[in-house]
């Protein structure tokens, strides 16, 4: 189960802690999915996207590395 919005909802909960600005995030329904607790997915479609700012006094970079069925996330400052 999963694809494109799993994806996305392990971005959006990656960025959650930090503070960046979430301008545009949806939920795919009240009831929540299966694979994250109620209001913690982040649907993407035709008419709606996950979109966020860096707020942070310095640029971040964002990997995101598949492996054995899952997904990692991980949000760095950029060492240029």
């Amino acid at each position: 189960m999963g694809g494109v919005c799993q994806l996305t909802t392990t971005l959006y909960n990656a960025i959650l802690p930090l503070p960046l600005q979430i301008d545009e995030w949806r939920v795919h329904q009240k009831i929540g999915v299966v694979y994250i607790p109620q209001y913690y997915d982040a649907a993407v479609g035709s008419f709606y996207d996950l979109e966020f700012n860096n707020t942070l006094p310095y640029p971040i970079r964002i990997f995101a590395k598949p492996q054995e069925g899952a997904v990692t996330v991980l949000i760095i400052r950029n060492e240029e």
